[in-house]
């Protein structure tokens, strides 16, 4: 037997209980331990060298810092990814009004320049497609009112349309409404002409594209003359477009 074998000896190590290591985790090779440690029930017995016990007890410290150290990291992250997640959702949402307003934009450009092809492209091209004009007529059809836009665009230019507080509601994922108030200018048969008025909008979706199925327009301020009840009757101005956008 080795002189080194003979010196070493079966010994126990003090562990605290959170620090108790598996068989196998510590080196049993090496000198013996240093005096001062004493044997009790919870000790673990095996041959060690004190270097492996410091060894050991450095790294169980350090694991139990980074513990410490991450598990308010975690915690935080945990609570950040359902926000995070909603968020990421919510944007990538597509907006149902967009179509809608897409449409309803590319009648205004055909009006300012008297495009009557493009205005009537965003009718749905029926018989049942319904007008309330602005100067109280109604017109019904689809090409009814194309011949209508045909010719009096003929005579029409400069034209200057603005639209002020435009609401659009979904009424579905096929149907859609757009109201706003509009004043306009033009020139028509050489004469420049003024008018505002209100326009509610009823949009189809027709396929894959939204269509207005029905135009109603009227005067912001109606004819004094204009046959109404007279317990509809007022004095008051009419409503500013900002008083209910």
């Amino acid at each position: 037997m080795s002189t080194q074998y003979a010196q070493r000896k079966r010994a126990t190590i003090h562990l605290h209980p959170a620090e108790i290591v598996q068989p196998g985790q510590i080196n049993c090779g090496g000198p013996f331990l240093p005096k001062g440690i004493e044997p009790t029930p919870q000790r673990l017995r095996c041959g060690v060298s004190s270097g492996n016990i410091l060894s050991g007890e450095v790294t169980l410290v350090r694991m139990r810092n980074l513990r410490m150290m991450f598990a308010p990291v975690c915690l935080v992250l945990l609570l950040l990814l359902p926000a995070l997640g909603q968020k990421a959702a919510s944007a990538a949402k597509p907006d149902p009004t967009k179509p809608v307003r897409d449409a309803f934009e590319r009648l205004l450009e055909g009006i300012r320049q008297a495009d009557a092809a493009k205005v009537m492209s965003v009718y749905d091209n029926s018989p049942r497609t319904l007008f309330f004009n602005n100067n109280g007529t109604v017109t019904l059809g689809w090409e009814t009112m194309k011949n209508n836009r045909e010719s009096s665009y003929q005579k029409t230019k400069d034209v200057a349309l603005e639209v002020k507080g435009v609401r659009v509601e979904m009424l579905g994922p096929a149907a859609a409404y757009i109201s706003c108030t509009w004043t306009q200018s033009q020139i028509y048969d050489g004469k420049l002409e003024n008018a505002a008025g209100r326009m509610t909008l009823i949009f189809k979706k027709v396929g894959k594209e939204w269509k207005v199925v029905h135009l109603h327009t009227s005067p912001s301020v109606p004819a004094a003359d204009r046959p109404i009840l007279d317990s509809e009757k007022t004095t008051q101005p009419a409503k500013q477009p900002s008083q209910y956008e």
